[in-house]
């Protein structure tokens, strides 16, 4: 069946069925998380739909965050949030709440392994996100090889990030712009972006001694 297929069915069934401890109910809400980081991992891989992990990662929290009071979950939701950290980017915010998800399994795991790396990301993310809030923007460090728009740390970036690419994605559709021309792309995404007041430097512009295609 095809996965959006079954996430739909799933996610149906799980609406109908009130998280309790019975163990059918238990591993019918593990499935439908699981089916929710396959997606997300998917649409990585695939570089298409990509705009909808966010709202996969917060779908998954949903019903992640109470299933993990039954000890028995917790190894199993441990390895899913480790795997959708990684299908995801762009919204600091929503990236800060599922590492400190994975931080309270690990410690329920007893699992002190990568916790302090966790941590350091963590402080990191919440250090950028603070000067963000408060319009700091030129107190946010950036990479000297390879420099980003800190404007891309803002609330109002994260809240209108996805529905930008998923404007892209469909203004890509709608042309003959390769996906793979980094400069007629980032103009297209530049234009979306100010539909939403966002002035956004591409890397063209943040690294102007750089050639891109």
């Amino acid at each position: 069946m095809d996965l959006y297929l079954q996430v739909e069915e799933t996610r149906n069934a799980v609406k109908n069925t009130p998280l309790s401890n019975d163990e059918e109910v238990i591993q019918l809400h593990l499935s439908l998380l699981d089916q929710l980081v396959r997606l997300a991992e998917e649409h990585l891989h695939e570089h298409y739909n990509e705009w909808q992990n966010a709202g996969l990662v917060k779908e998954y929290l949903q019903y992640a965050i109470p299933l993990a009071d039954n000890d028995h979950c917790v190894a199993s939701l441990l390895q899913s949030s480790q795997r959708l950290n990684d299908a995801f980017s762009e919204h600091p915010r929503l990236k800060v709440q599922l590492l400190k998800f994975e931080v309270e399994l690990a410690n329920r795991q007893n699992t002190t392994e990568g916790i302090k790396d966790l941590n350091s990301m963590i402080k990191e993310l919440e250090r950028n996100i603070n000067f963000a809030d408060k319009g700091q923007l030129d107190k946010i460090p950036n990479n000297d090889f390879f420099k980003t728009d800190p404007i891309e740390w803002t609330q109002n970036w994260e809240d209108h990030i996805d529905e930008v690419y998923h404007q892209v994605e469909i203004k890509l559709g709608e042309t003959d712009v390769p996906t793979g021309i980094s400069l007629q792309y980032w103009k297209i995404k530049s234009e979306i972006l100010k539909k939403f007041g966002i002035s956004w430097k591409s890397p063209a512009d943040m690294n102007p001694d750089m050639i891109f295609d």
